[in-house]
Protein backbone atom coordinates (compact mmCIF):
# COMPACT_ATOMS: atom_id res chain seq x y z
CA UNK A 1 0.00 0.00 0.00
CA UNK A 2 1.71 3.23 -1.04
CA UNK A 3 1.13 6.39 0.88
CA UNK A 4 -1.39 7.71 -1.03
CA UNK A 5 -3.12 4.55 -0.66
CA UNK A 6 -3.50 4.90 2.82
CA UNK A 7 -6.76 6.77 5.05
CA UNK A 8 -6.03 9.24 7.36
CA UNK A 9 -6.87 8.51 11.09
CA UNK A 10 -9.81 10.90 10.32
CA UNK A 11 -11.75 9.15 7.71
CA UNK A 12 -11.15 5.64 9.50
CA UNK A 13 -12.65 7.56 12.45
CA UNK A 14 -16.02 9.09 9.88
CA UNK A 15 -16.16 5.42 8.36
CA UNK A 16 -16.11 3.46 11.79
CA UNK A 17 -18.82 6.04 13.37
CA UNK A 18 -20.93 5.36 9.92
CA UNK A 19 -20.99 1.73 10.07
CA UNK A 20 -21.80 2.17 14.22
CA UNK A 21 -25.07 4.04 13.21
CA UNK A 22 -26.00 1.51 10.91
CA UNK A 23 -25.67 -0.96 13.09
CA UNK A 24 -27.37 0.66 15.57
CA UNK A 25 -30.16 1.35 13.15
CA UNK A 26 -30.53 -2.37 12.16
CA UNK A 27 -30.69 -3.63 15.80
CA UNK A 28 -34.06 -0.63 15.93
CA UNK A 29 -35.41 -2.36 12.91
CA UNK A 30 -34.57 -5.57 13.86
CA UNK A 31 -36.04 -5.30 17.60
CA UNK A 32 -39.13 -3.12 15.88
CA UNK A 33 -39.97 -6.10 13.65
CA UNK A 34 -39.77 -8.46 16.43
CA UNK A 35 -42.38 -6.79 18.43
CA UNK A 36 -44.44 -6.02 15.38
CA UNK A 37 -44.61 -9.72 14.96
CA UNK A 38 -44.71 -10.35 18.39
CA UNK A 39 -47.56 -8.25 18.83
CA UNK A 40 -49.64 -9.88 15.91
CA UNK A 41 -48.98 -13.41 17.37
CA UNK A 42 -50.67 -11.94 20.79
CA UNK A 43 -53.36 -10.85 18.68
CA UNK A 44 -54.05 -14.20 16.58
CA UNK A 45 -53.92 -16.34 19.63
CA UNK A 46 -56.26 -14.21 21.64
CA UNK A 47 -58.42 -14.24 18.75
CA UNK A 48 -58.98 -18.36 19.44
CA UNK A 49 -59.84 -17.55 22.96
Amino acid sequence: MSDGERLSRRDLAIQRTVLAAERTLLAWTRTSLALVAFGFTIYKFLQYL
